[in-house]
């Protein structure tokens, strides 16, 4: 099933924190390091800086995220924190997810791209060497980089199309909410 990627607002937060809580304590710990409680994943959702940060997902037909990427952004460096909830594995959404926010960081202006993951995560460890990324592993931690090219018109103009779709879906998402 093919499945719209498009970024979420600060009004997407409980979808995001519902996200998060549906994640096993494995899952937890691939993605935040350590088997968070719920209440600590609802606190990092709600400190997401939504006017910094960018944070796309996939979603299923009733809206409900069901894969996530976490685009933090600091000093011409962009991190990306990833999760796909197990039913909607193998459908290729994280190598969307991170393409997505590869076109978002370079029309950010950033020079590279990194994501930090446990050794252990083989999904992870294919996706970044499917994406040509180069990966240091040391005492069960990995760092993957991605040198990114310059911002140039073509790339910042198709990220201002897809922020204005995604404008539009997420009309359409709380709409829709409210009118079931």
């Amino acid at each position: 099933m093919y499945r719209l990627v498009h970024s979420l607002t600060p009004l997407d937060r409980p979808r995001l924190g519902a996200h998060f809580v549906a994640l096993d304590d494995t899952d937890r710990r691939l993605r935040f390091g350590g088997a968070l409680p719920d209440d600590m994943l609802l606190d990092y959702v709600q400190g997401i800086d939504f006017s910094r940060d960018r944070v796309f997902a996939a979603f299923d037909s009733a809206f409900a995220v069901v894969a996530v990427a976490h685009l933090g952004i600091r000093e011409g460096t962009a991190e990306i924190g990833l999760s796909v909830l197990p039913a909607h594995r193998r459908e290729g959404l994280a190598l969307r997810l991170i393409e997505r926010c590869r076109r978002s960081a370079i029309a950010q202006g950033c020079g590279s791209l990194w994501v930090h993951f446990m050794s252990e995560n083989q999904a992870m460890t294919r996706l970044t060497h499917k994406l040509g990324m180069s990966v240091t592993a040391s005492q069960g931690e990995a760092d993957a980089r991605l040198t990114l090219p310059q911002v140039s018109a073509l790339a910042l103009g198709i990220d201002l199309y897809a922020n204005q779709m995604d404008a539009m879906l997420g009309v359409l998402r709380h709409w829709t909410v409210r009118a079931a």
